[in-house]
């Protein structure tokens, strides 16, 4: 029988950077069965893992790192003999523990922690994907939330709120766009509209309530845990935010999810095939030479225009196929004024490579698992419909003798 081989977990950072070991855990556990993995993070981060079965010990540090309760903890930990130490914050922490082999991630890196985790552990991408367990108990706490608040699917999740000015894409332009996406011709016709994010978003969430026009719209702002708004966000259709803990949320559950840039990096995004990075035609540098250190209260998203973040969800989301008018011939008598099917954009809309930044991979380092795992194999595991277009019924022609003159506001509509 295997000894087990300990782990040790350090997220000692704020919970948008610390989901990023959401997805290596359950690899780990699965490349290495025997081992023992010890999770030490902030009070704020530790909620994101209590349905995270991989995790053996977790170890929830209050406040700073240097008062007397979170010295003895650490104390303790560097005692032990740790296989593989991982720190994602960087922090000072890592220094004092003695460990076999360790990874320290480099904040400046633009390919961001997970990413770094991937190539360092030989991981694939492809199978690391973000991702926070949510048991079944805490999947039907979601679902009876939305049902109290009678949001009943689809529905698109949205979160308008961020923590600096600089990164909030405006609240007016958010409630546009949810009419844009959710009228007849659409990609998300006839859905409903969820608001999600902190407490001090509220502001911002009822802004965007009261001015979409729709008449099933459900408000959470402040009412939900990391954890839980992780669950409900599984059931939406797709996801629209700014760069914050949201957007990661979103992408760890798993739904298509379009994340609105500025002043931060996309090539930081969550990886995936569900992850879509929007930006306007300013770059990340461009906004630095504004503003350095990125602390001005000035809105740096108003260059992403409403068109660009509408073109860049259109092309991505598949339409509902329409029913067969032949089928319904027989059962159904259309009306002359009622359109069949989907009407698909009037208007051919070009989308620029600048509008839409997806995030690379970079180059694969020496796996440091191997320095100390020679009996561990990394497996070598590693459509988008076209709209349904239907012309409209044609009107059948109206004698002369019996012509009626159109209203003058005809044409507009």
């Amino acid at each position: 029988m295997k000894s087990s081989f300990p782990i040790l977990l350090l997220a000692l950072c704020e919970p948008a950077r610390a989901i990023a070991l959401g997805g290596v855990i359950p690899r780990l556990k699965q490349e290495i069965p025997h081992a023992r993995i010890t999770l030490v993070t902030t009070r704020h981060s530790v909620e994101l893992f209590q349905d995270e079965r991989g995790i053996d010990e977790t170890v929830a540090v209050d406040g700073a790192i240097f008062n007397l309760k979170a010295l003895g903890a650490l104390a303790e930990l560097s005692r032990r003999q740790w296989g593989l130490l991982v720190d994602i914050g960087p922090s000072m922490v890592s220094r004092m523990i003695r460990s076999k082999t360790r990874l320290v991630v480099n904040p400046n890196d633009p390919a961001g922690p997970l990413r770094q985790m991937c190539q360092a552990l030989a991981l694939e991408h492809i199978d690391v994907v973000p991702r926070l367990a949510v048991s079944q108990e805490r999947a039907e706490k979601a679902q009876a939330l939305l049902d109290a608040g009678r949001m009943s699917p689809p529905f698109v999740a949205m979160a308008p709120g961020a923590s600096w000015l600089g990164r909030r894409w405006p609240t007016e332009r958010f409630a546009v766009l949810a009419t844009r996406l959710m009228r007849e011709d659409g990609p998300f016709a006839n859905h409903n509209l969820l608001i999600v994010g902190a407490e001090a978003d509220r502001d911002t969430a009822v802004a965007l309530s009261m001015a979409t026009p729709r008449a099933q719209i459900m408000e959470m702002t402040g009412k939900l845990d990391l954890l839980t708004a992780c669950a409900v966000l599984k059931k939406a259709e797709a996801f629209i935010g700014n760069d914050e803990i949201w957007l990661r949320l979103a992408a760890a559950a798993g739904i298509p999810t379009f994340g609105l840039y500025g002043p931060s990096d996309e090539a930081d995004a969550p990886p995936g095939p569900n992850m879509h990075a929007i930006r306007g035609p300013r770059s990340l540098a461009a906004i630095r030479a504004t503003d350095p250190k990125l602390k001005l209260s000035v809105c740096h998203m108003l260059d992403l225009s409403i068109d660009t973040v509408l073109d860049a969800i259109d092309v991505v989301t598949p339409r509902p196929e329409a029913d067969s008018a032949e089928d319904d011939a027989t059962d159904v008598v259309p009306e002359p004024a009622a359109s069949v099917g989907i009407v698909a954009w009037e208007t051919e809309i070009d989308i620029a490579a600048d509008d839409v930044v997806l995030s690379d991979d970079g180059p694969t380092p020496e796996p440091l698992l191997e320095q100390v795992l020679s009996d561990v194999v990394v497996p070598a595991d590693a459509a988008q419909s076209e709209p349904v277009t239907e012309d409209l019924p044609k009107p059948s022609k109206t004698p002369k003798a019996k012509a009626v003159r159109e209203p003058a506001h005809a044409e507009k509509l």
